[in-house]
């Protein structure tokens, strides 16, 4: 069953962020939802996927100024066939370019 992004709070929605906690410290990762209880829902593209996110406290989390743009702004009937692997490739690709040249993405 696919569930849509519902975002409580849209201010940290399309962010990168590094996991400061876990077994994933240092991780990167893009911030594609919030629930009711704070909690992110993160997304590499790779092993975390748009249709089963990884959920972490916050508090386990250190926010960029970075933001992926078309998370931001997703559009689930605009991406085609396979809008996950669509938005999966784009976090994919950006969170590579943001790991090997720490400059700003998006």
């Amino acid at each position: 069953m696919h569930w849509r992004w519902h975002a409580i709070n849209r201010g940290v929605i399309g962010s990168i962020a590094y996991s400061r906690a876990g077994r994933d410290k240092g991780n990167l990762y893009v911030v594609v939802a919030e629930d009711a209880r704070g909690y992110y829902a993160l997304v590499d593209g790779n092993t975390r996927l748009w249709d089963k996110p990884k959920w972490k406290n916050p508090r386990h989390v250190q926010l960029t100024h970075d933001i992926i743009a078309e998370v931001f702004d997703y559009d689930y009937d605009n991406l085609g066939d396979n809008p996950d692997a669509s938005m999966n490739k784009i976090i994919k690709s950006r969170l590579e370019a943001k790991a090997s040249t720490g400059k700003e993405v998006g």
